[in-house]
């Protein structure tokens, strides 16, 4: 019988009883104590504790992290965890090891992926020095975009989600290279002469047209219309480009410019 049923019959009897029939079942109780009682007690005041609440806090703060390095990770250390008898044997220290070489993994993975943010912003950063448009652009303002691109880099010490920061790393590719270009196109439009006033002799003649802004447009974001799954020789290889270079071209007789 569990040590907990055990002491769960012997509550709530009268006095008289626990003067005798305790003494009848002294091995057993003795038994269960040594075996129970005093194992948790050893657990609990032991480093088995520290290391059954490290990996319970782990799995609190590093769950979803888990889901991009190990997958099976979670359920191994739940699975421990909510063993009522963890407390025996050695599988609390077993998961020590386990633990330690998960959060080695986590933390080389959040590295990784800080890294690539790092180098997406670097990338939009070289890409954007190459353009005529920010080479004409003052000094002033040069430094207004460079801080504007280094500001998506600030507070990327402090991010531990690997899905927040490929999150990031994503939206850098995908959004802040035409943002960029857009701002630098604002910085470089040429002003427009105040509208003529009445009286000033020249109300016949016609306005300039308004100027537009170019429109940027990903790469990856236009879509070829290539129904082959993938390309298995050169004659793809060279139908796949045809089709490309036609889509690309619609892109920029629409007035567009593709960023690579």
């Amino acid at each position: 019988m569990p040590l907990r049923d055990r002491v769960q019959a012997m509550t709530e009897k009268q006095p008289g009883w626990y003067m005798t029939e305790p003494a009848k079942q002294e091995d057993d109780l003795l038994d269960a104590k040594e075996d129970v009682l005093d194992k948790i007690k050893s657990f609990m005041a032991g480093a088995q504790k520290g290391i059954y609440d490290d990996a319970r806090d782990f799995l609190a703060t590093q769950d979803a992290n888990l889901a991009y390095v190990d997958p099976n990770a979670p359920a191994m250390i739940r699975a421990v965890l909510d063993d009522p008898d963890c407390f025996k044997g050695t599988a609390i220290q077993s998961l020590k090891s386990d633990l330690l070489s998960l959060k080695e993994k986590v933390d080389l993975h959040v590295l990784d992926e800080r890294k690539a943010v790092t180098t997406a912003i670097d990338d939009v950063r070289k890409k954007i020095a190459l353009t005529d448009e920010f080479k004409a652009l003052s000094t002033d303002n040069q430094a207004r975009i460079q801080s504007r691109i280094d500001s998506h880099a600030e507070g990327l010490d402090r991010i531990t989600g690997i899905a927040v920061l490929r999150d990031r790393a994503n939206g850098v590719r995908r959004t802040l290279m035409p943002e960029i270009l857009g701002e630098i196109a604002h910085l470089t439009r040429p002003i427009e002469p105040a509208p003529d006033t009445p009286g000033s002799g020249m109300s016949d003649v016609p306005p300039p047209p308004a100027l537009t802004l170019p429109e940027y447009v990903n790469a990856s974001d236009v879509k070829v219309p290539y129904i082959q799954p993938y390309i298995g020789s050169e004659a793809d290889l060279d139908l796949y480009l045809e089709k490309l270079k036609k889509t690309l071209l619609v892109e920029l007789r629409a007035g567009k410019k593709v960023i690579v």
